[in-house]
């Protein structure tokens, strides 16, 4: 089970976000971490109020957020509960990037793994089959633009656009949607997943392949190129998340 912060006050920066927004993050790592766990009810809005140095109807905002992405629900005499993980909108792009922030484990790069396979491989393809030029010079773009990059921040920054362009390029707005979804995931998986500068070129050769594919109008050989990119991530998240929790054993 990922490890959970005591709450400190420096999460509540006005810089990251409306303060609702905020507080509820705090709360659903928690719930995400199984420090309040399903069916349980978390403690009552003046003990939290007072915890996060915030006002009850900021507090009350961030539990309505939280019960809209099926984290919580409030009831009459029961208090605010928290609601089994079946609810959860799991494809919430901020219930997701809460989820990865907490750290890769196994099981989630398992799953992010098996959505991106549904989506991306066959926006893959149908980017190779539909691309404008434009389009296609772009997604070439962004393979220059991650092997340019000289930071962590670039590079995922840059991969996230080399996918970001293939959605769009594969001219289907529900592949889209769907994709858009998982970028704050995305963000984190890929942030954890570059381990040294040969992983990384490695992760370029792949990128590239897929490009030259969709340069090419290969729809095959581009759906083929994004599973293998896809595979490889997950493998090199699993090994990330077995390497945290190695270091957390006690020595």
């Amino acid at each position: 089970m990922p490890e959970v912060a005591l709450f400190q006050p420096e999460r509540l920066h006005p810089r990251g976000g409306g303060l609702p927004l905020r507080v509820a993050r705090v709360i659903a790592q928690r719930i995400l971490a199984g420090t309040y766990p399903a069916d349980q009810t978390i403690p009552v809005e003046s003990v939290l109020a007072e915890e996060f140095g915030v006002s009850r109807s900021a507090l009350r905002e961030a539990i309505k957020l939280l019960a809209a992405k099926g984290l919580l629900a409030t009831r009459p005499r029961l208090g605010t509960q928290v609601r089994p993980e079946a609810e959860w909108s799991h494809l919430d792009p901020d219930v997701l990037a809460w989820r990865a922030e907490l750290g890769v484990e196994e099981d989630f790069a398992r799953h992010l793994a098996e959505v991106r396979r549904l989506i991306e491989s066959e926006a893959a393809a149908l980017a190779a089959e539909r691309a404008s030029p434009e389009q296609r010079h772009l997604i070439l773009g962004a393979v220059a633009q991650m092997e340019r990059a000289s930071s962590l921040e670039q590079q995922v920054a840059a991969d996230l656009a080399f996918h970001r362009h293939i959605l769009e390029a594969a001219a289907n707005p529900l592949l889209r949607s769907l994709g858009s979804a998982i970028w704050g995931a995305l963000a984190q998986s890929f942030a954890a997943s570059i381990r040294d500068l040969d992983s990384w070129k490695d992760a370029l050769q792949r990128h590239q392949r897929v490009a030259d594919a969709i340069a090419q109008a290969d729809a095959p050989e581009a759906r083929d190129a994004m599973l293998d990119i896809i595979a490889r991530h997950a493998e090199e998240a699993a090994g990330t998340a077995t390497s945290s929790r190695e270091g957390d054993k006690p020595r």
